[in-house]
């Protein structure tokens, strides 16, 4: 889920903002509705906001001057300012806070439903060649996924590599671990470990095939550990041994000496 805060000192125009927000729905869900730039630093901490949508003008401090202030405290997310004036110099210090949009009043549903389109679609992007393979290989239609399960795709493929759990990825998709792991199931016909294995295995195929490496470099290098678990998950997602797929690669697709 992507979590959307609003911040707007005029409560009629909070109101609309968060209506066309929940009726866009799809992945987005208004977390916090702020009615000044205090309350939504107030709020920060426990809302944990994905996406900023804020007036730039506010009694006690600008929409850009929250901005700053968040960025400094580590906030990274998306934010978009909503403005009444249509100011170079306004969208200049927007710009250097790295908003993704300006959107000028009267604000209606069809732009709300732009932007969020295009947050979803840049938040979510297709999954590299390897996860590609691995989803067509299970039959997986990567674009009819939930906005969610495409986030923790690609969160895993990003850190394959890395000590990453399902716990992991949930975090990063913005759901629970128990409801990821069954979603994962339920969408992709596997289990997310199991998957995350296909990942690493994929990436252990192409360096047997081009890198002078031991099993145990191997393993290290794309997040199994050592030559001894490579072994067993290689197998198991592939029928046969880091060691004999190598000699296979490396003798034109000949049967290893031991016969397998």
């Amino acid at each position: 889920m992507i979590k959307v805060m609003i911040v707007e000192d005029e409560p009629s125009a909070r109101e609309r903002y968060t209506h066309y927000v929940e009726a866009y729905g799809h992945a987005f869900s208004v977390v916090a509705s702020c009615a000044n730039a205090a309350g939504a630093l107030a709020a920060l901490s426990a809302a944990k906001p994905d996406v900023i949508l804020t007036d730039i003008k506010m009694p006690d401090m600008s929409g850009l001057s929250m901005l700053a202030e968040l960025r400094s405290r580590g906030w990274s997310g998306t934010a978009v300012i909503i403005s009444g004036y249509d100011d170079f110099s306004f969208a200049r210090d927007a710009l250097r806070l790295g908003v993704q949009d300006y959107l000028l009043k009267p604000i209606f549903p069809e732009d709300i439903s732009r932007l969020l389109a295009g947050i979803e679609a840049k938040g979510f992007p297709g999954p590299g060649e390897s996860a590609h393979r691995i989803l067509a290989e299970l039959g997986v239609d990567f674009d009819a996924l939930p906005p969610f399960l495409r986030k923790a795709i690609g969160y895993a493929e990003k850190h394959h590599d890395s000590h990453v759990s399902l716990a992991d990825a949930a975090d990063a998709a913005c759901v629970s671990e128990p409801y990821l792991s069954a979603a994962f199931s339920s969408h992709c016909s596997t289990h997310f470990v199991d998957f995350l294995h296909r990942l690493r295995v994929e990436a252990a195929k192409e360096l047997l095939a081009s890198a002078d490496m031991s099993l145990d470099a191997i393993a290290e290098r794309v997040g199994l550990g050592d030559s001894s678990y490579l072994n067993r998950v290689f197998k198991k997602v592939t029928g046969t041994t880091p060691g004999r797929y190598r000699w296979s690669n490396s003798h034109g697709g000949e049967r290893h000496p031991s016969g397998a």
